[in-house]
């Protein structure tokens, strides 16, 4: 009883040492993470992306505060206690952030699900909020298999990602990782690229995916994402489209969860059309 109890005050004081914290986010995917994990009262401000909803998917619960533009004048008059950084941050902001002796932490880019899940706990350590990100990473991990339990079963599909100027992720990337689990083959790997790469109208034509993921996620017709789409080779390929939104997997975290429903959904539909062909 005596343990208990002490587990009980242990997680109190953690709940009250989080709440006194200050602490601003000046990444949008820093964003979504403090935002989830992070009391209301913590939390002084935000990244000016967090309110865009071509990439954020939690612009209603941003609304309720100050917004950044990771200006160091502005950040510094906030006084946090700890500030969220991404990968790709000034280093000149956050050098001066740290002189002033402020707790920077800059995110990462992980290229896989483990390394999302680590950053995910390493941070709520960081905010004193351990539980909490123990369970949402939890709440991932769960969502995700019941999305991959049946999908390495029978045929897979090709799949093309496209973004401005050909974009793509090849082998060794989170998103390669993505179409593994939802039971797709990613072009960019079967090519042979690894990492970061880009795809060529050629290839694209030579190669003919099943299926071609329309990364940009806007409507934006003028986008060179869009217009390569749109070439008329590209359109005379019988490969079915799939929109992928930005604000969808732009940051590593629970939205992926989302793309990863979209992805075996489209698998799932192709095979469909797999086997309605054979029976005609």
């Amino acid at each position: 009883m005596l343990r208990a109890w002490g587990a009980v005050l242990l997680l109190l004081l953690s709940v009250q040492a989080s709440a006194q914290l200050r602490i601003a986010s000046i990444n949008m995917c820093a964003d979504e993470l403090l935002l989830l994990l992070a009391p209301p009262e913590a939390i002084v401000s935000l990244s000016y992306l967090s309110q865009d909803p071509q990439y954020s998917r939690w612009v209603e619960a941003a609304k309720a505060y100050p917004l950044n533009y990771a200006g160091a004048e502005e950040i510094l008059a906030l006084q946090p206690d700890i500030v969220l950084a991404g990968q790709y941050s000034d280093p000149m902001v956050l050098r001066l952030l740290r002189q002033q002796g402020m707790t920077v932490y800059q995110m990462t880019r992980p290229a896989k699900l483990s390394a999302m899940f680590d950053e995910a706990q390493h941070i709520g350590r960081l905010l004193g909020r351990e539980a909490q990100a123990e369970q949402l990473v939890m709440g991932w991990q769960q969502a995700i298999d019941r999305l991959t339990v049946k999908q390495q079963m029978g045929a897979m599909p090709s799949m093309a990602l496209i973004g401005p100027n050909g974009f793509t992720e090849g082998k060794g990337s989170l998103r390669d990782q993505m179409l593994q689990l939802a039971g797709i083959v990613n072009l960019a790997t079967a090519l042979g690229i690894e990492g970061n790469g880009e795809l060529s109208l050629e290839q694209l034509v030579a190669n003919s995916p099943d299926m071609i993921a329309i990364e940009d996620g806007t409507d934006n017709q003028h986008s060179l994402a869009q217009r390569l789409l749109n070439h008329p080779a590209i359109e005379k390929l019988a490969a079915t489209r799939v929109r992928l939104p930005a604000n969808l997997w732009t940051c590593p975290g629970p939205s992926y969860v989302d793309a990863l429903a979209t992805l075996t959904k489209a698998r799932n539909t192709w095979r469909q059309s797999q086997v309605a062909a054979l029976e005609q």
